[in-house]
């Protein structure tokens, strides 16, 4: 398989796939546990899940343009291959249940509270399954057409809220005698930053150029973008305030204010409209890593097939998420499922093809 994304397309694919939904309400989550030193603990999780992706790309570089899922590759036997798709088959899956229920949710609490939510769902499902059925490279082309309108209508976003917002709010900075809580509080990072593991299904040729730096870089970007949204939700609300609202970003914005130009009055209806483009490219991403693995396990499947049949499966799995009710547990499940994907499977992955290069120059 050749490799078929670029660095470029790389750290879209990642970003959008990775602050898909968690935008919404970090700065909630985060000051929960974190406080006003939140910066501390996204920097640091930003650092830790750049090193846990750099070792997925050091997995598909040994594994030279094909993934831990492809039939040819049986790094710990054909058994072992089969019981680790699986895992990361449940591990997608509930990630994309988790994005689908969460976007709903600020959807239809926000914005079109008389939509029914079998409606929303089922719009969106069709339009992520094409999308899914065109695959990677298509994706990766979608991915830098809609990431960058984002990232500009985000970035001004930010700035205005800063600009408006009361400084004091987000002061102090540091306090070091909450240094034990800004590390613990990294546990409630794990599902915001765990989109990257869509590398997992990304083939990567071992002669590609600076793939590790690409991936580093991406993380420690979404890492800033993070610490901006938090920052810029303190300063428009307060730090106090925030802990109450179910979606911060949301009440921020429409508290930004442009007098001199009409048509921008209402900033969170722009923002949820290029948002809404995001989310579905995000989401898409991770119906397709779903596809791949399952295309990889069934090699001789029909891939549209494959991709009407684990479309049903997400659209019935979120319809039973239902309004949110258990949310908190798919967020518990989702983190024990992560850290597993993310800092137990692929390091054991890596060592074992090590081992095996290894023992095999040897002999």
């Amino acid at each position: 398989m050749q490799d078929i994304v670029t660095n470029r397309q790389l750290f879209f694919l990642i970003f959008i796939s990775t602050v898909t939904a968690s935008i919404m309400d970090i700065s909630k989550t985060i000051a929960l546990s974190a406080g006003r030193g939140a910066w501390v603990t996204i920097a640091l999780s930003s650092v830790v899940y750049a090193a846990a992706a750099a070792i997925i790309i050091g997995v598909n570089k040994t594994l030279d343009g094909k993934t831990v899922f492809d039939p040819g590759n049986k790094p710990a036997g054909k058994i072992a291959v089969f019981f680790v798709s699986l895992f990361y088959l449940s591990f997608f899956f509930t990630l994309s249940v988790y994005y689908c229920n969460s976007f709903i949710l600020v959807v239809k609490t926000n914005f079109l509270p008389n939509t029914p939510i079998w409606s929303d769902l089922l719009a969106s499902t069709t339009l992520l399954g094409y999308i899914a059925y065109k695959g990677i490279t298509n994706a990766g082309r979608l991915a830098e057409i809609v990431t960058p309108l984002f990232l500009a209508v985000a970035s001004i976003i930010f700035l205005l809220m800063f600009f408006e917002g009361h400084i004091n709010y987000i002061l102090p900075l540091y306090d070091a005698s909450e240094r034990l809580s800004y590390l613990t509080a990294m546990k409630d990072t794990i599902v915001p930053f765990i989109g990257f593991a869509i590398l997992t299904v990304v083939p990567i040729k071992a002669k590609s150029q600076r793939k590790y730096s690409a991936v580093i870089f991406t993380l420690v970007f979404i890492g800033l973008f993070y610490i901006a949204d938090v920052y810029g939700c303190y300063a428009m609300k307060g730090f106090d305030e925030i802990i109450f609202e179910n979606y911060p970003l949301i009440d921020a914005i429409r508290l930004v204010q442009l007098p001199a130009v009409e048509f921008l009055q209402r900033l969170d209806v722009l923002y949820m409209t290029v948002g809404f483009m995001r989310v579905l490219v995000g989401k898409a991403v991770i119906y397709l890593s779903i596809v791949e693995i399952v295309c990889k396990m069934f090699a001789k499947a029909n891939r549209l097939l494959i991709v009407v049949l684990t479309g049903a499966a997400i659209y019935s799995a979120s319809l039973l998420a239902g309004q949110g009710q258990i949310k908190p547990l798919m967020v518990k499940i989702l983190s024990i499922e992560s850290i597993a994907a993310a800092f137990i499977i692929q390091p054991l992955i890596l060592l074992i093809l090590k081992v095996k290069k290894h023992a095999s120059k040897k002999s």
